[in-house]
């Protein structure tokens, strides 16, 4: 028996690292990189589908800081038109505030990659977030599984 391959991949709060053993794969999932296995899952090698399929989403990380957003242009807005004239200038207050989030909530947009080994029934065995690797990392992923599984 050889020794286990593995790789690591990160999701904003977790982190997952899935060994390739001869017979299966095996997997653990980590909360904040922490060190304390959180959970896992084991899927024999005859199990698996031979091919590699793709995904790919758009969307936010997290989404709260455009609600913030939001809601500070809206009472932006409030005041401005329902507040006398001398007092509409307090308006520039909440604007302001919502600048800062609306720029991390945008800087939070992102598009998610993920690779899925599936079950031989069409389930997905195990999905790998490949959005923090590089073309080379991806294509060494791949090319290992595509030996792997032979």
């Amino acid at each position: 028996m050889s020794e286990p391959r593995r790789f690591r991949f990160k999701t904003f709060k977790w982190h997952c690292d899935v060994w390739f053993h001869d017979n299966r794969i095996e997997s653990a999932w980590d909360e904040w990189g922490l060190g304390v296995s959180k959970g896992g899952k084991t899927v024999l090698k005859e199990q698996i589908q031979p091919h590699l399929s793709e995904t790919k989403a758009f969307g936010f990380r997290a989404g709260t800081p455009l609600k913030r957003a939001v809601v500070s242009a809206c009472v932006a807005a409030a005041i401005y038109f329902f507040a006398p004239g001398a007092w509409a200038r307090w308006a520039l207050l909440p604007l302001l505030a919502a600048l800062y989030p609306a720029f991390i909530g945008i800087r939070r947009l992102q598009t998610t990659q993920w690779l899925n080994i599936q079950t031989k029934d069409g389930k997905v065995a195990l999905a790998l977030n490949v959005s923090t690797w590089n073309g080379a990392e991806i294509e060494e992923f791949r090319s290992f599984f595509s030996n792997w599984i032979k």
